[in-house]
Order: structure tokens, then C-alpha cells, then sequence
């Protein structure tokens, strides 16, 4: 077990690593060098072989073997440990064959944090992981075990681990009460489960006890200071097996990212040759352990208080729940282009295992790292939803009249068809009419006509975006501009209102004046009929005057 160094898996050459550290441990004298020679040096007695299981990460794995093909260092170009670790996956195959075999959550996931968030599918993923040890390893590893950080679980992780198929759990004896011995117990979840009790004297110790640091996830090299540790484990280990009634079970779990010194190690292995040699103790498999059926006697699963402040926090599980969703729905709409063409699980896998990688339980206790693996795998999300987008046009875009459609380039730059929903924003003055999904091609473009009604004329900025159908967005936001000269709707009625009514006054001024008129022509006869018909009585008296 490592910490995730992935950032991105492609063809050979092009799979892209955090940093290159990895190559020193895999090299010899390096963390994980050093824990396979131990362990081939373990395998090589019969007795002491039966009793051992190697656990292995599966995303280790599958780093090591991008990094065997050809890698990149994010910043730093070509990585420069495909030679180790070609040799380091080749010597783990030939070893593995044959012996028991644990895959731990991928990523090393923490189960609890994932349960607590109640992100159940990311916890399924994260026992996928034992596929991926029998297609590097070519071995089938224990069905349905489940080795969790610092084997302790809640009520509810039990339940999702049983609902996913989960049959049995390696746990730690602060993790369950009411229990005694040391055979396998009984645990409830939605359905039973065997617990295999973990000696915590003999593993504590090998950490090198609660009072010292533990050593940080992804170191490179042994630690030449933890020798003690495993000294204090063998005088605990031997008190076991001479001074103890016989019959109990004694299972070792030694911490996840172990980093003793190879010759510590390699003496460990020797002194259980010893014990088996001389008969204090026998070899007892994991696997036996876990295959005897459901045990009679029941405990209760118990979460200690102090696990809580190790957890990955909630403020990461909720960034990694919406980083979930969004990549669920790019997967929902998404469908291949035909049977023998890239698959929508070829594009999303990566992106799910990614997100595992965020809530490793390596960044327990390192909130800035996890957020740092939480930016790496949302940036990866980012990155995908960009293939999937509206172009801005390079000049504004003329409407002819109010109904004329706006002329929208969507574009697909995946191997895969996704269905798309165009939404545009409300802009003052044009209003969008209803539009249907639109299934994009792979790798391809379409010019769609975007219904809209235009409510006045002048010049628009329009923002337009894509979004699956569920809502996920899909690309950068579109600006588009739009110059209109036609008259909308309201225009052309408030418009015509004011002509109906321009005439209507006109004729009202006209009817007034006509009627003016005749009323002043049937008054003149009136007046005329006033006047004197014979006016000459009035001159002699005017000349007469004179």
C-alpha cells in the first residue's frame, strides 16, 4: 500500500503521476522493495507461507503497472522509474501466484467517510478493486474480505460493506465488544458477516505503539530509526506463543504503509520460522479463518470515539459527492457511437477512481493533501465536461425579423454521442421558445437553430450554455451577440395601435371640419334674405343729405 500518485491513466507513455517518488520505493533499497524481499524471504518456508496473505492496493497496482509502460511527471516530463517498476510488478506476480491474496479498497478509500457521506456507490467501486488484483497478479484474491483503516467501523459502513457483498472483516478487537476469545465472531449488517479478530498487542507494536508518530503515507524509503518497533513485536509475538494457553488465534496486521528497515523485517519473518520450528506455534491462513462459516458467538461492531478526528472530513465528501454526481450524469448521457468504438465506461472509469483516490485513508489527519487530491480529480472532471461545448461566434449574429432563429455551433470533441439540453439564459428583449435534446455525434459539430422570440429591435448579448439532460453543465459559457432590426411582437401592435389611432383622430378632424363646413353653407341663405330687397328708398335721402 502507497498513497495515489495517479493523476491521469492513458495509453503507455502518457499516464501522468503526481511526482516520481514512486521510483524510489520501488527501487532497491526503497519502501516496498524492501517489503517483497521480506516477503519472498517468508515464502520460502512451507509452514510459514500458509499463514501469511499479502494485501495490496489495487491502485498501486495499477500505477506501477502505467509506470512499467512509460509515464509523465505532472511539471517535470518524462518519469524516470518505468525500469523499476517493471521488475518490481514482475517479481510481485511470481510471488503472489499461488498464496493467499487480499485486495484492500481501492485507493485505500476510507470506508467510513465514504458510508458517512452516503456515497454507496463509490464505496461499491472501492471493492471493485479485487478484479484489478486478478487482472496484473493473475491471482484470484479472498472473496469478499474487507481489511479497513485501522480495522474499525461504524454500525452504518457495516451495513453498506454487507450490502455489497461483504462476507467478512479483519478488524480490530477496540472495533467490537462483547465479544471473547480470540476465534472469528459473528457481526450483523444487512446481513451476517464473520469478524477475524486482529492480535492488537503484537500490531500495535509493529507500529511502534501510540505514543510515536506513525509514518505518513507514501514514503519512499525504510525508516532506519523504527528497529524497536518490530523488537517490541517479536517480544510480544513470543510471550504469545510460550507463555499463553494454546488454541488461540494470533493475526498479525502490520501497519498499511510499513517502512521498517529490511533487516527488521526479514529477523521478524525468521523468528516465526523459529516459533514453527520448535513448535510453540502453527501456521493458521487467513483464509481458514475466514471459510469456516458464520461463527456461533456475536459481537457488536463499536466505533471508538478517537477514530473520528482521523476521518476524512465532510467538507472533502461533499466535494467529492458533487464531483460524483456530475461525472454519473456525463455517464447517463453518453452513449457509444457503435459497438467497436470507445465505450462511455472507458471515459468515466477513470474519472470514479479518481475520485476514490480524493478519500484515501493515506490523507487521514492531512486535511490540505486531501483537498489538494480532491483539485486534482475535480480539475480531470473539469476537463471532460470542456469536450462538450458552445463555440462564440466571431461576428454578431443579424436577425431578419422577430421569429428568426439565433444560430447556435454546439460541438463534441468525444469518441462517444452525448445527449445535450441548450439553455439560454433570460436576456431583456429576446425570449428563448422551447427547444428538444439534441444528440451530438462523436466528434462532431452542429449548427442549431435556437427558436426565440424578438421583442424589440437593437443589439443583445446572449448567454448560452450546455447541460446533460439531468443538469450537469458541459463546457464554458457562450456570449453571443445578436443585432436585431425587426420589430418584435409588442413592437408591431403598440406600432399599429398608434397608426389605428393617428387615423382615427384624422378622420374625427376631418368629419369636424366637414361638418363645419356644411353647417356654415346652410346659414348663408338666412342672412341674405335679411337685406332689403329694394335699397333704393335709401339713396335720394343719402343724396338729399348731401
Amino acid at each position: 500500500v502507497d498513497r495515489p500518485r495517479m493523476v491521469t491513466a492513458g495509453v503507455p507513455g502518457q499516464s501522468v503521476l503526481t511526482d516520481d517518488d514512486l521510483a524510489q520505493s520501488l527501487a532497491l533499497g526503497g519502501r516496498l522493495s524492501g517489503l517483497l524481499q521480506a516477503y519472498e524471504n517468508a515464502v520460502t518456508s512451507a509452514p510459514l507461507a500458509s499463514s501469511l496473505c499479502l494485501a495490496i492496493d489495487p491502485d498501486l497496482l495499477q500505477t506501477v503497472g502505467a509506470m512499467s509502460q512509460g509515464y509523465q511527471v505532472r511539471g517535470r516530463g518524462t518519469g524516470k522509474g518505468q525500469d523499476e517498476a517493471e521488475l518490481w510488478l514482475g517479481q510481485l506476480r511470481r510471488l503472489a501466484s499461488g498464496h493467499c491474496v487480499i485486495a484492500t479498497p481501492y485507493a485505500d478509500a476510507d470506508l467510513v467517510s465514504l458510508s458517512r457521506a452516503k456515497l454507496g456507490d463509490m464505496t461499491k467501486l472501492a471493492l471493485s478493486g479485487a478484479s484489478v488484483v486478478q487482472q496484473v497478479l493473475d491471482v484470484q484474491p479472498l472473496p469478499g474480505v474487507v481489511w479497513p483503516q485501522d480495522g474499525v467501523v461504524d454500525q452504518r459502513t457495516v451495513a453498506d460493506l454487507t450490502t455489497a457483498g461483504v462476507k467478512s472483516l479483519v478488524l480490530d478487537p477496540s472495533g467490537l465488544t462483547d465479544v471473547t476469545g480470540t476465534q472469528p465472531v459473528r457481526v450483523d449488517g444487512s446481513s451476517p458477516a464473520t469478524a477475524v479478530r486482529i492480535d492488537s498487542l503484537v500490531s500495535e507494536a509493529l507500529r511502534g505503539g501510540t505514543d510515536q508518530p506513525q509514518a505518513l503515507g507514501g514514503v519512499t524509503t525504510p525508516s532506519q530509526s523504527k528497529a524497536v518497533s518490530v523488537q517490541n513485536a517479536l517480544a510480544v509475538l513470543v510471550f504469545r506463543a510460550g507463555f499463553q494457553d494454546a488454541g488461540q488465534n494470533v493475526v498479525i496486521a502490520p501497519p498499511r504503509r510499513w517502512n521498517a528497515p529490511a533487516g527488521e523485517m526479514n529477523l521478524f519473518v525468521e523468528t516465526l520460522k523459529t516459533l514453527y520450528a520448535s513448535q510453540y506455534a502453527a501456521p493458521a491462513g487467513l483464509d481458514a479463518l475466514v471459510a469456516t462459516g458464520l461463527p456461533g458467538q456475536h459481537g457488536k461492531v463499536s466505533y471508538p470515539v478517537e477514530t473520528n478526528s482521523k476521518e476524512i472530513p465532510e467538507s472533502i465528501t461533499s466535494d467529492v459527492a458533487s464531483s460524483w454526481a456530475a461525472v454519473q450524469g456525463m455517464f447517463e448521457a453518453m452513449t457509444p457511437e457503435d459497438s467497436n468504438r470507445t465505450q462511455p465506461a472507458d471515459l468515466i472509469h477513470p474519472l470514479r477512481f479518481g475520485l476514490l483516490r480524493s478519500v484515501s485513508s493515506a490523507w487521514r489527519g492531512n486535511e490540505g493533501a486531501a483537498r489538494a487530491a480532491v483539485s486534482t480529480s475535480r480539475d480531470e472532471v473539469e476537463k471532460l465536461q470542456s469536450q462538450v461545448t458552445v463555440t462564440e461566434p466571431n461576428s454578431p449574429i443579424l436577425l431578419g425579423s422577430g421569429d428568426s432563429p439565433i444560430l447556435v455551433n454546439i460541438k463534441n470533441k468525444l469518441d462517444v454521442r452525448v445527449n445535450v439540453r441548450l439553455v439560454m439564459a433570460d436576456t431583456p428583449g429576446i425570449r428563448p421558445k422551447p427547444l428538444a435534446d439534441q444528440v451530438l455525434p462523436a466528434n462532431g459539430d452542429r449548427l442549431l437553430p435556437v427558436p426565440v422570440s424578438v421583442l424589440r429591435s437593437g443589439r443583445f448579448s446572449v448567454n448560452v450554455q450546455l447541460t446533460t439532460p439531468g443538469g450537469v453543465h458541459l463546457g464554458d459559457t457562450a456570449r453571443v451577440e445578436v443585432s436585431s432590426s425587426a420589430y418584435g411582437t409588442i413592437t408591431v401592435v403598440i406600432t399599429a395601435s398608434g397608426a389605428i389611432a393617428l387615423v382615427l383622430l384624422s378622420a374625427r378632424r376631418i368629419y369636424r371640419r366637414v361638418k363645419a363646413s356644411r353647417e356654415a353653407e346652410s346659414a348663408t341663405p338666412e342672412m341674405t334674405s335679411e337685406v332689403p330687397e329694394d335699397v333704393s328708398d335709401v339713396a335720394p335721402e343719402k343724396s338729399s343729405t348731401s
